[in-house]
């Protein structure tokens, strides 16, 4: 384990489209950092054979928030990462975005 600290730079959530291009080109590397990921989630068009227009994601936005911020921490605890960052749609999000 590395320690306490906390590594969440960011945690951006709402209703908005994300330019996944966008947020990945807007980000800088420094060199002590040996890798750059991303994970971006799709929703899937099929759930247990039965296919999905897609979701509706609703949540009490401040303990959501919360509980993204403690995710991050837990990873800088676990891996010696620099920063984490987590975008999170909200509302209507259609298969296939």
């Amino acid at each position: 384990m590395h320690g306490e600290r906390r590594v969440v730079s960011e945690v951006v959530m709402g209703e908005a489209a994300l330019d996944v291009a966008a947020l990945a080109s807007g980000r800088t590397v420094d060199a002590s950092n040996g890798a750059l990921v991303h994970f971006v989630g799709i929703v899937r068009g099929m759930e247990g054979g039965v296919p999905i227009w897609g979701l509706d994601y609703s949540s009490f936005e401040r303990m959501a928030r919360r509980q993204l911020e403690l995710l991050g921490d837990a990873a800088g605890r676990r891996w010696p990462v620099s920063a984490v960052r987590i975008y999170h749609r909200l509302g209507r999000v259609r298969a296939g975005d």
